[in-house]
């Protein structure tokens, strides 16, 4: 049986190995963009993911209590639940993403 000192090691060794693999996933492209508005606490944010992944799991972070989420995506296959803080949810085709993203920061400086 391991020593708890090895335990420790071992633990620690995963969480690095946890760390790079979520960091790859965040810096790995799916070819789409994902634009997420978060609605918290009386304030606006806005933030650009490039995969389906960390798009969904900044989604799933948000369930009401804690805040809202509209989501802008030219993925035609994003389906997030609509539950929890799922506010809104829009495809937007590549060409008007960029006059989408424009809106939203007008909106973001309020």
């Amino acid at each position: 049986m391991k020593t708890l000192k090895q335990l420790t090691i071992d633990l620690g060794n995963a969480r690095r190995v946890v760390s790079d693999i979520k960091d790859t996933i965040e810096l790995t492209s799916d070819g789409f963009q994902y634009i997420i508005g978060t609605h918290c606490y009386g304030s606006f944010s806005l933030s650009t993911h490039i995969n389906y992944v960390t798009a969904r799991e900044h989604v799933d972070s948000y369930y009401g209590d804690n805040g809202l989420v509209d989501v802008y995506t030219n993925n035609p296959n994003f389906k997030p639940d609509d539950q929890g803080g799922l506010r809104q949810y829009e495809y937007i085709d590549t060409e008007d993403l960029d006059s989408a993203v424009k809106e939203l920061l007008l909106l973001e400086e309020e």
